[in-house]
């Protein structure tokens, strides 16, 4: 697997730029994903579930201290929305 991570922020100095790169929320994002389809499947169990679960709980410690940083007008390191 090669993830091509984010190279410097979204937005600097109040000026926006392209992202370049994935962000530690897309990587858990994407292990949802699959980890959801494998719910779907016979491959589902109550292990896929609890993972998912602190999966989720992850994003939303990460979205919640995004949403902290540009409240207090911190650099956001990545999309100013997830």
């Amino acid at each position: 697997m090669v993830i091509d991570w984010q190279k410097g922020p979204v937005v600097h100095h109040g000026h926006r730029h392209s992202r370049n790169g994935a962000s530690v929320e897309d990587v858990i994002e994407a292990a949802i994903g699959r980890l959801e389809f494998y719910q779907h499947s016979r491959l589902h169990c109550l292990e896929n579930a609890v993972a998912l679960g602190h999966l989720r709980a992850a994003v939303a410690v990460l979205e919640e201290r995004r949403r902290s940083r540009s409240d207090k007008g911190v650099e956001v390191p990545y999309a100013e929305s997830l």
